[in-house]
Parts: C-alpha cells; structure tokens; sequence
C-alpha cells in the first residue's frame, strides 16, 4: 500500500510537471512558428515597399527601377531569372553589397550597402548618376543609440556625400565615430561598385 501511494506520490511531483512543461513548450513553439508563417510575408512587404520608397527618394526622376544584381541572386549564380523575369546581367557583387537597381530611363543607379556599426547592421541605400556622382544617401535600417549614433542618419551628415566620387573628404561625426564610420564605409564600398559598374559598361 505504501508502495502505491509512493509510486502515486512520485508521479504528481516529477513526471506530471515535466509532461506539462513539456505540453507547453510544444503549445508555445506551434504559436510561434504559426505567427512567422503568418507575419512573415507581410514583414518581407512591408521591407520591400520602404525600400523602393528609398529608391525614390535617392534617385528622384528615374521612372522606377530594375533590379539588375543582388546578394541573393550571386548566391545563386549568374544568369539566372531574376524578380522581373529577365536576365541577370553579368554583375560581380562587391564586398557589403545587398542589391544593385538601374533606372528605368537611364539616369542612373541605386546601390543598397551595409557595415556593422555600435548597435548592429547598417543598411545604406546610395543614388547615383550614371557617370558615378552621389546623388544621395539615405540610413535604411540602423540600431544605433537613440541622440548619438543615429546622428549618422541626419541630412547634414549625408549629404555631405552628395555630388562626390570618393569619401575620403566626408569627416566622421565626434560622438558618433563607429556609426558614421560605417556609413561611410558602406557608402565607399557602393562607390567601389559603382566604378565596376561603369569599367563594365553597363
């Protein structure tokens, strides 16, 4: 009869805490991995849309974009379909280059680059002219401290890239030396892309 009740006894305090336990993990990882499922495209989206809005803004008048390079499509190698169902064309993607747009009517070229500042990735978004002047610079996505690294996001930094070829004369700002170090790189490193481009002739 002990036996009974210990057995009884030992099955309430371990094994049906770690069968619950158990239960509620397995609950919370389907919700969890019900919730990607469902917000994920809709995050995709909503990155994408803020990104061709960026497009715009850095390249004003350039009648939308194509999508000529990326990341993800050298990954998959060259000449492959791309998102508008044409082909890529022979682009070699640079180092902390996401993704290269052309304009449709030919005035010039959008780059999205990145570089690791204080509080993560930087995500740079750099217009060109189609002679390889900055047109304008804009932060895309940023984690810096809030008054002090996202100073690398203010018009009077970037703009100070605006109408140059190099970035060598753009001075980092004091207090914000790692952010606006990496906007400067991530900028640099589109430059770099955009002489490819044009060595190409493309």
């Amino acid at each position: 009869m002990n036996r009974s009740k210990d057995k009884y006894a030992f099955i309430k305090e371990y094994v049906m805490p770690t069968i619950v336990l158990v239960l509620i993990c397995f609950v919370v990882t389907f919700s969890l991995v019900t919730t990607y499922k469902v917000t994920a495209p809709i995050i995709k989206a909503t990155a994408e849309k803020s990104a061709e809005s960026a497009r715009d803004r850095v390249l004003s008048g350039s009648g939308g974009f194509k999508l000529i390079a990326s990341i993800e499509q050298a990954s998959a190698g060259p000449n492959e379909d791309n998102q508008t169902g044409d082909k890529q064309e022979n682009i070699k993607i640079g180092s902390n280059i996401i993704d290269i747009y052309k304009s449709n009517n030919g005035v010039g070229y959008v780059i999205t680059s990145a570089d690791q500042g204080y509080g993560g990735e930087i995500k740079v978004i750099t217009g060109f002219s189609k002679n390889g002047l900055i047109q304008n610079v804009m932060l895309l996505e940023q984690k810096e401290t809030p008054g002090l690294g996202t100073k690398a996001s203010k018009k009077d930094f970037t703009d100070k890239f605006i109408g140059l070829d190099n970035v060598e004369s753009v001075d980092t700002i004091s207090g914000a030396t790692i952010s606006s170090s990496a906007v400067k790189r991530a900028v640099a490193a589109a430059l770099d892309q955009m002489r490819s481009i044009k060595e190409g002739g493309l």
